[in-house]
């Protein structure tokens, strides 16, 4: 907080310079977005060869809000793409504002969560729920591929370092300086006919060659938004810059809506599927959604009960019991005599496992 009103205070002095009404015009523009959905592609390169393509949808309001449906896969030898194998084929981090659940949906998996050789395979649904932002931050999207490298044009604000403003004409500028740690060169350029636009960004070492370069192409929305269309993201280290980077990113966007009013809130309500295996982080406790989708306002409630029955089982035999969030009394205490029937067929089950084993 301290930081932010420092560069305020900084941005406010001097309005005309440059560099800094550069990261204005950039901040203004990251928080005059209400709302705003933007689906994307991206691929992930080491020394040239694909490692990874994802197609996702970003989700995000004013309100701190933020979405992201995911699909991902990798790449074989015959040129073909399967599912990765770190990340399920279906990922969706969803906060609402007070909670995120991370959903995810495996169609190479049963609903047990094994992963059978033969036969036809359900699909394995889980999600993990935890109390207030959960890696939102982290979660990659086009209309903040900038930002940790403004970061740094900001920090060098605050820090005084000299910025010179090179090749500047009506339209285009660049702000260069040096960091003082490494003695490496940074430099941004922008298009002021564009509002102030990032279009690329490098760090250079001392021998003039790039060491890591961000390049952005962009386009408007209807509402007159300018968003990055088209990026990448590439990593040299100590290579020439003639020769293939070690590590390259890149993305194009294939649909952006900015504060369009037709712009659908119920994005951002948590829908928990039936079958869906839970981990609520918030109680510790395991189980699963009974024939009908849950609502986060069902969810303490789940929690709550599956967390009285692992109480009154400690040493069951770990299974996800189907749940489904009671209405009224009557139905909690259905709920209720569900479980203690449960329970009872399990303490049969095992008590004459060890009676035939004798």
């Amino acid at each position: 907080m301290i930081q932010a009103l420092a560069l305020a205070l900084l941005l406010a002095q001097d309005a005309q310079s440059s560099p800094q009404e550069f990261i204005k015009r950039y901040r203004a523009r990251e928080q005059s977005i209400q709302t705003g959905m933007v689906q994307s592609t991206w691929e992930d390169f080491e020394k040239g060869q694909p490692t990874r393509r994802d197609r996702q949808t970003n989700y995000q309001d004013s309100l701190g809000r933020r979405r992201l449906q995911l699909q991902s896969e990798t790449p074989q030898k015959d040129g073909t793409w399967i599912p990765h194998a770190q990340v399920p084929y279906l990922w969706d981090q969803l906060f609402d504002g007070e909670l995120t659940a991370s959903m995810t949906f495996d169609p190479r998996k049963d609903r047990d969560g094994s992963a059978p050789n033969k036969g036809a395979k359900t699909g394995y649904r889980s999600a993990q729920v935890f109390d207030g932002a959960k890696d939102v931050d982290q979660l990659r999207s086009a209309l903040t591929f900038a930002n940790g490298n403004i970061t740094v044009l900001e920090s060098a604000l605050q820090n005084k370092i000299p910025i010179e403003v090179k090749n500047e004409t009506e339209k285009k500028v660049a702000f260069h300086f040096t960091d003082d740690k490494s003695g490496k060169l940074w430099i941004f350029e922008a298009d002021k006919s564009r509002d102030w636009i990032p279009t690329m960004i490098a760090r250079v070492d001392q021998a003039g060659k790039a060491i890591l370069r961000t390049e952005l192409e962009y386009a408007t929305t209807g509402t007159g938004f300018w968003y990055p269309k088209k990026g990448i993201h590439r990593y040299h280290h100590d290579q020439p810059e003639s020769e293939t980077p070690l590590w390259e990113m890149r993305f194009e966007v294939t649909e952006c809506k900015i504060n369009e009013p037709d712009f659908n809130e119920d994005i951002f309500k948590i829908v928990l599927h039936p079958d869906t295996a839970v981990s609520d982080l918030r109680y510790g406790v395991n189980y699963r959604i009974g024939t009908e989708n849950t609502y986060t306002t069902q969810l303490a409630a789940l929690a709550k009960s599956a967390l009285d029955s692992q109480k009154a089982n400690p040493d069951g035999l770990g299974e996800r019991v189907p749940l489904t969030p009671p209405r009224d009394g009557r139905g909690r205490w259905i709920l209720v005599w569900v479980n203690v029937a449960i329970l009872a067929v399990i303490v049969a089950f095992v008590v004459s496992r060890r009676w035939m084993a004798k």
